[in-house]
């Protein structure tokens, strides 16, 4: 969580992004390759 707030004020200086969008952004996509290749082990 600590990396994902480092992230968020880095991205757009002068705003702060919420954690929760740079967390999903690195989550979700992370999430999908876990699903895919449990389905391909059967």
């Amino acid at each position: 969580m600590i990396a994902a707030d480092i992230v968020s004020r880095m991205l757009i200086p002068g705003q702060v992004v919420p954690i929760g969008v740079v967390t999903a952004l690195v989550g979700a996509p992370a999430f999908a390759l876990i699903l895919i290749r449990n389905r391909t082990r059967g």
